[in-house]
């Protein structure tokens, strides 16, 4: 997982990439925007709907959160905002360790390594190899990005790949609804007699497996859903293998497609290091910010 040092110039630079402040923080667009339209994972005539209670289906919340440590994947990763005309797509590699440590390499067609994003213990880094730089910085900075240059957040992006568990909040309102294909869980905070809705998360019935969420702002509009499909058993867990978070007030999304995908391997901590040489522009997070905002 060492980020390369090849000679690019012999090798095409996606659109994406090219640019300036502009098309620097569109970089971390494509890093942390992580779950197709609303799909539900197709029924079969064979399995008919289960019942759960509100318990049962905080149990399989609760599960999902403890059952999976680590993630070791190489993803197909595609991305769009109102800034992109296309949609482009991309290899990369992503490792993921809880609580909080991360580390996402975008690959080129050739293999090349085009960005290298690490968070370990709440500090960031991020290598350019075809800018020459690298930025870092506290991690939760990134959420102070405007959503015009980074529409979806890094703790969206842990939402999107199951392992917040911000359902569990303190004071938090739970209640569920039952329908012909879905069970519905309700996660509200306490700010007046009924609660103020923060997310809504979708049952399929038909095996119990979470097949969307759905998350709240303050003014009540629901502002991003992720989704989740095609399930596969690895390691005894099963896993979605493909995941979108839609950004729905701009149209931006990112879809994942998880491709050699292990679960709960162990990961070296050198694993979460990027090798940073001599000779490379680093900059801090808090100048990338503030010249965003100038």
């Amino acid at each position: 997982m060492r980020a390369k040092r090849s000679n690019l110039k012999n090798h095409p630079i996606p659109p994406f990439l090219k640019g300036g402040k502009g098309g620097l923080l569109l970089i971390f667009f494509y890093i942390f925007l992580f779950s197709c339209a609303p799909k539900a994972v197709k029924p079969t005539e064979m399995i008919q709907p289960q019942e759960a209670n509100l318990s049962e289906l905080i149990s399989i919340l609760e599960k999902r959160d403890t059952d999976i440590k680590t993630i070791r994947s190489l993803v197909r990763v595609e991305a769009k905002n109102k800034a992109i005309e296309s949609a482009p797509s991309f290899d990369a590699v992503l490792l993921m360790e809880k609580p909080n440590n991360i580390r996402f390499q975008g690959l080129s067609p050739f293999g090349v390594s085009i960005f290298d994003f690490a968070s370990t213990n709440r500090q960031m880094q991020v290598f350019l190899p075809t800018k020459n730089m690298a930025i870092v910085g506290p991690v939760e900075l990134l959420n102070k990005i405007p959503d015009s240059k980074m529409p979806i957040k890094f703790n969206d992006f842990f939402e999107g790949i199951g392992s917040s568990g911000a359902y569990k909040k303190s004071g938090a309102v739970i209640f569920s609804e039952k329908m012909p294909e879905y069970y519905t869980v309700y996660v509200a905070e306490k700010g007046n007699s009924s609660g103020i809705l923060k997310r809504k998360i979708w049952f399929d019935r038909r095996g119990l497996k979470v097949a969307k969420e759905e998350l709240f702002g303050k003014d009540g509009a629901k502002e991003i859903e992720i989704l989740f499909n095609d399930y596969k058993k690895v390691n005894d867990i099963w896993y979605p293998m493909q995941i979108r978070i839609n950004k729905l007030q701009d149209n931006s999304y990112l879809k994942m497609t998880f491709k050699q995908l292990t679960i709960n391997t162990e990961i070296k901590a050198e694993d979460f290091k990027i090798e940073i040489g001599e000779g490379v522009e680093i900059k801090q997070l808090e100048e990338i910010l503030k010249e965003v905002k100038e």
